[in-house]
């Protein structure tokens, strides 16, 4: 029945592109899917783009994938040691007529909109609850040493040479925009 439902979703999300969502499964195991996720526009993430990754059990949809951010987020609602997601519909808010639009539809939302009062990371919920303006600093740092971190990579566009960071800052700019048309 997972494999079904996995794949019926997989249709769903082709045929009816989100602005900034997208996912699909990996190449060899249907249960173990790649998302990205733009950050939500006039929003404190809106320069950053996220790739997460979703686990679903054999009996999905009846129980919630496992669902982590593999790009590095500061954020209330996600965990900062292995980027596991705190939100209610994976966890007692679950039902299975939830697809795989809906969750990362959800944790975009989220970021725009965390939920202090139940953190997976209480330094950034205090942060948040009592000091925005650090709070902002802080999601903009990690952001911005994200995109660092490609700098420092040096990676390889294929053709024997090396991408800066503006390059870089482009080509998700760009990826942002081919994941909304």
């Amino acid at each position: 029945m997972a494999v079904r439902r996995l794949q019926q979703d997989f249709r769903q999300i082709i045929n009816n592109k989100v602005d900034g969502i997208d996912a699909s499964p990996s190449s060899d195991n249907i249960y173990i899917w790649n998302a990205i996720i733009c950050g939500p526009e006039d929003s404190i993430y809106e320069s950053g783009t996220f790739q997460l990754q979703l686990l679903f059990p054999d009996d999905y949809p009846h129980r919630p994938p496992q669902v982590r951010f593999i790009t590095k987020i500061f954020h209330p609602n996600i965990w900062s040691d292995d980027g596991l997601v705190c939100v209610d519909i994976l966890k007692d808010g679950w039902l299975p007529s939830y697809d795989i639009l809906a969750i990362l539809h959800s944790i975009r939302l989220l970021l725009i909109d965390p939920n202090p009062l139940s953190p997976a990371n209480l330094e950034a919920a205090l942060l948040y609850r009592n000091n925005r303006v650090e709070y902002d600093r802080r999601v903009t740092q990690m952001i911005q040493e994200t995109l660092d971190i490609d700098d420092d990579d040096d990676d390889d566009d294929g053709n024997g040479q090396i991408e800066d960071g503006d390059t870089l800052r482009q080509k998700s700019t760009i990826l942002r925009h081919s994941i909304t048309e």
